[in-house]
């Protein structure tokens, strides 16, 4: 029996006595030191609870920090509503990633929601509400580069025409990778800077 958890019951595997004390002795150093990963309290909180704990737990969040959470909390609510904690899994995860796609949500988007929801399940890991936090593993995010715009050259597409901007600086078509470590830029000696 362990405080504020309750009863557990595991086969041993065994049927040598001595064995299986030694199992049990095992069980309860894992357990006193933190290390048995399958003791979680037997009330999970839902997660609309939970998440109003943490914002009010996290005193060193900026203005700007708070108010990103609490946009996140509130897109992620609408989709688990009353879940429990116990309840969001990969499979919700992924369900809930779909039907943000689906809505018109950039990855970006997704991503940042996700974030506020991996720190609220990691401080209900360690709070033994959870056995383990599913977005502990970076594989459920989302590749935010196939959206990201490539940079297009600055000129039209005809000739060999050199760009200058308002600096005096100018850059030749397709040299967007200078040797010397200028990115292709470099003074326009026909410019004056006035």
């Amino acid at each position: 029996m362990v405080p504020g958890v309750g009863q557990r019951c595991e086969s041993t595997g065994t049927t040598n006595k001595r064995l299986a004390r030694k199992i049990l002795e095992m069980r309860r150093a894992e357990i006193v030191e933190g290390r048995y990963v399958n003791l979680v309290k037997s009330q999970a909180p839902n997660l609309r609870d939970f998440c109003r704990q943490y914002l009010k737990s996290r005193t060193d969040l900026s203005p700007n920090t708070r108010k990103r959470y609490e946009c996140s909390e509130r897109n992620l609510l609408k989709f688990f509503e009353t879940s429990l904690l116990s309840d969001i899994t990969e499979t919700r995860i992924e369900v809930y990633k779909q039907s943000q796609l689906g809505a018109g949500v950039r990855a970006a988007g997704v991503n940042r929601n996700l974030s506020f929801l991996r720190l609220v399940l990691k401080k209900a890991r360690r709070e033994r509400h959870i056995a383990q936090n599913p977005l502990n593993d970076s594989e459920l995010f989302m590749n935010e580069r196939k959206e990201r715009l490539q940079a297009r050259p600055f000129h039209s597409g005809g000739g060999a025409k050199a760009v200058v901007c308002s600096e005096g600086l100018s850059q030749a078509p397709n040299s967007a990778s200078g040797r010397n470590g200028a990115a292709g830029w470099k003074r326009s000696p026909t410019s004056t800077m006035e």
